[in-house]
């Protein structure tokens, strides 16, 4: 399985079809847009794959404790989301 940053990766160099090709900040825009729901559910994924291994201690990607997230989506809008729609 692909990271959603390799698929953007790969997407937005196929907009270059030719060294004379140049993409738009649109396109460029509208690639990262398509694989973010990707990069959402593999953070979701992740947390919720070592939460549940008992890994949890090592996860702490801030000065929070992982132990306060009840579940994965809370960890995913407190960590990744900013003052922009979060996840339900």
């Amino acid at each position: 399985m692909k990271t959603a940053i390799e698929i953007a990766e790969k997407e937005i160099a196929e907009l270059w079809g030719s060294p004379s090709d140049q993409p738009t900040y649109t396109q460029i825009f509208e690639v990262l847009e398509r694989v973010k729901p990707i990069f959402e559910q593999q953070i979701i994924d992740a947390f919720n794959e070592g939460y549940r291994n008992g890994e949890q201690e090592t996860m702490v990607a801030s000065k929070k404790d992982v132990s306060e997230y009840d579940d994965a989506i809370n960890y995913f809008n407190d960590n990744y989301t900013t003052n922009k729609e979060t996840l339900k």
